[in-house]
């Protein structure tokens, strides 16, 4: 009981309680800005959208292709992956019956 006391004395005289609520309320801080970040990125994007350049495709060693604005929805890209996933499908299909 003795040392428990002197322990807790120890922590108190040296203003351990202080210091340990200062860290984890910066640590709060830090974790909320970081969620706030997070949640403004879309929306920050979708405005700086005009001005970034066109997104590429790249299949393979072909040269890279640009997307059109109507090929950006997500319906379109949606049925590019589709079609890229069959299309993968069907090489190793290919690709194994070679065997």
């Amino acid at each position: 009981m003795i040392a428990q006391t002197h322990f807790l004395e120890r922590i108190s005289e040296n203003h351990g309680v202080a210091i340990a609520v200062t860290g984890m309320l910066i640590v709060f801080a830090v974790l909320v800005l970081i969620s706030a970040f997070i949640a403004a990125l879309p929306k920050a994007l979708e405005r700086l959208g005009p001005l970034l350049p066109p997104e590429t495709v790249r299949h393979g060693h072909a040269p890279p292709t640009r997307l059109q604005p109507s090929q950006r929805t997500p319906e379109a890209l949606d049925k590019r992956v589709d079609e890229q996933l069959v299309a993968a499908i069907g090489v190793a299909l290919h690709r194994k019956q070679a065997q």
